[in-house]
């Protein structure tokens, strides 16, 4: 069986889980987090150098177990944007998209220098589509092999936190899977909102939060959203992230009483199963919702993902 080393870039620090799939499911062999995290827009800071020496440190450990490393990244850290998109559009219409998005945001740089990739959402009720792209530097991919090189193991993924995020859910709750479901993971100063309905990512956005409180509005308008957009009724809501406290989940549970059939802090550990001693079984159980895009990433994606040749 192929062991997989998921690496989490979070905001606050890195963290990381080795899985396997075994006849009886997903299983955790272990986990581990750095103190630090990595700033990857500034390698060089006191901070991302401590994070490094540590996942040096982590990596020695765990990565001469794994068969393949997947990554992933919060918004904060690549460029993700919302195209328009068509039934059978073209590769040269994609690539012509994505170029536009590159010059809009980084308009001293070239398209040669990054990689994209698109997944399809969900066509809106009227019928209107568009693209979720991912857009990262290549000089970030190309830290990432030289950070994996001395073990010899290919990276297999590397994708964003919400999506990945949306596969532990398709593993973990079997039965909802099926039903809408929206997903808020919640970072330091941002909330990450996305849409699952029918099985298909079907909306994505980014709000800032400067305050606990206003967790409250940001639910009130991404539920009026979907609700006005994509669906007549969306019956759970997943809070998970670094940024998740009592405070938070206890006000946003009060803001969707009434409007979602469940509130729930997520919880990717809930069909993994693990062999691990008590306290490491302690810390998932107390940090469980900083885990879903790191359990996630270990899990065959679900959505559709195209490579855009730029």
């Amino acid at each position: 069986m192929e062991k997989i080393l998921s690496i989490h870039f979070g905001t606050d620090r890195v963290y990381s889980t080795l899985t396997e799939f075994t006849d009886e499911g997903l299983e955790l062999l272990d986990i581990a987090s750095t103190d630090n995290s990595i700033d990857l827009e500034n390698f060089d800071s006191d901070q991302s150098q401590l994070a490094s020496q540590e996942l040096e440190i982590l990596l020695s450990e765990l990565a001469p177990k794994a068969s393949k490393i997947s990554i992933t990244l919060p918004s904060e850290e690549i460029f993700v944007t919302q195209i328009p998109g068509k039934k059978n559009i073209s590769d040269n219409e994609l690539r012509q998209l994505i170029g536009l998005e590159i010059r809009q945001a980084y308009p001293n740089l070239q398209n040669k220098e990054f990689s994209a990739f698109v997944t399809p959402l969900k066509p809106k009720n009227d019928r209107s589509q568009n693209l979720l792209a991912t857009i990262i530097n290549k000089s970030l991919i190309e830290y990432f092999d030289n950070l994996v090189a001395p073990y010899n193991i290919p990276i297999e993924n590397i994708d964003l936190c919400q999506l990945n995020a949306h596969n532990s859910f398709f593993y973990n709750y079997p039965e909802e899977k099926d039903k809408p479901a929206a997903f808020f993971d919640v970072q330091k100063n941002f909330v990450d909102i996305s849409l699952v309905a029918e099985g298909q990512p079907a909306y994505y956005n980014v709000v800032s939060i400067n305050d606990p409180i206003k967790i409250a509005s940001i639910c009130d308008n991404e539920i009026s959203k979907f609700l006005e957009n994509y669906v007549v009724f969306v019956d759970n809501a997943f809070f998970f992230g670094n940024g998740l406290t009592k405070e938070i989940f206890d006000i946003a549970t009060n803001a969707l009483n009434g409007i979602v059939m469940q509130t729930i802090r997520f919880n990717p550990f809930r069909m993994v199963k693990t062999s691990l001693d008590k306290r490491h079984q302690d810390y998932c159980s107390r940090s469980f919702h900083i885990y879903p895009s790191c359990i996630g990433a270990s899990i065959k994606p679900k959505h559709t993902k195209i490579k855009v040749q730029l």
